[in-house]
């Protein structure tokens, strides 16, 4: 599943938007905790080199989409390899 949410200053520390957390208290309200746990969510709410690392050391999120970003190898290079 895809989740996407804002990284604006005042979530920076948080490292998500709400929609990771919607999509996954979704999931286990209709689904149970069985399959919350199991389902994996890619956010993809602007991802740079700057806040990967912040993003993915989130317990709520399993991936990241890059966008614009991948357009600069070195950067692009520094998500993959956070």
């Amino acid at each position: 599943m895809y989740g996407a949410g804002y990284v604006t200053r005042s979530r920076r520390n948080e490292g998500y938007g709400n929609g990771v957390i919607f999509i996954r208290a979704q999931v286990r309200e209709k689904f149970g905790k069985e399959a919350a746990d199991a389902i994996r969510i890619l956010y993809g709410g602007s991802v740079k080199p700057d806040n990967a690392r912040t993003l993915m050391a989130q317990p709520e999120i399993d991936g990241v989409l890059v966008g614009g970003a991948a357009l600069d190898p070195t950067g692009f290079a520094s998500i993959v390899n956070f």
